[in-house]
């Protein structure tokens, strides 16, 4: 898992002094490695809707310097394009209206700036034949849902297979 979430990190193309929005932290797994990249120049705020994952962020991660806020993704309690980079992978199923919520990240980020979204779903169509494919899909039925489409107000979109395609991640850069 540890390989999976660096090589989640490394598409994002982060660096130091960025300032990051990770919405649906969980327990804040990937934390750890935003912070490495962006550095403690940098600024990591991650949103959750649910306070008790917050609360596990903050007791996993408390000296990593995160700013947490408990709020909706789909109405983002920030101003327009103050984000160079936007990160979720984990929730865009479980979203009401995962468009809306799409098009929120895409307001929140800076003109050029990098939005990325990915959740569990078999990669590109990827058959539900093999054992674990059949137990995930009937474990968790966001394998099988469809993936939200890509909004014109990006470009330069890239799809990548992560978690062996048990998940999938977009990365795409904001129309000036």
């Amino acid at each position: 898992m540890i390989e999976g979430r660096k090589e989640i990190i490394s598409y994002l193309n982060l660096r130091s002094g960025m300032k990051i929005l990770e919405v649906s932290p969980g327990p804040g797994v990937f934390q750890k490695f935003l912070r490495d990249k962006i550095g403690n120049d940098g600024e990591l705020v991650s949103l959750d809707l649910s306070l008790g994952m917050l609360r596990q962020c903050q007791r996993k991660n408390g000296s990593l310097n995160v700013q947490l806020i408990h709020g909706n993704a789909q109405y983002l309690p920030l101003p327009r394009t103050v984000l160079t980079r936007f990160f979720i992978l984990a929730g865009v199923n479980l979203f009401n209206d995962p468009k809306k919520a799409i098009n929120e990240f895409i307001r929140v980020t800076k003109e050029d700036g990098i939005v990325s979204w990915g959740d569990e779903g078999f990669f590109f169509g990827l058959s539900k034949t093999t054992f674990g494919e059949k137990y995930f899909s009937k474990m968790n039925p966001g394998y099988i849902k469809p993936r939200p489409n890509v909004p014109a107000t990006v470009s330069e979109v890239k799809e990548y297979k992560v978690y062996n395609g048990l998940g999938y991640l977009v990365t795409c850069r904001k129309k000036a």
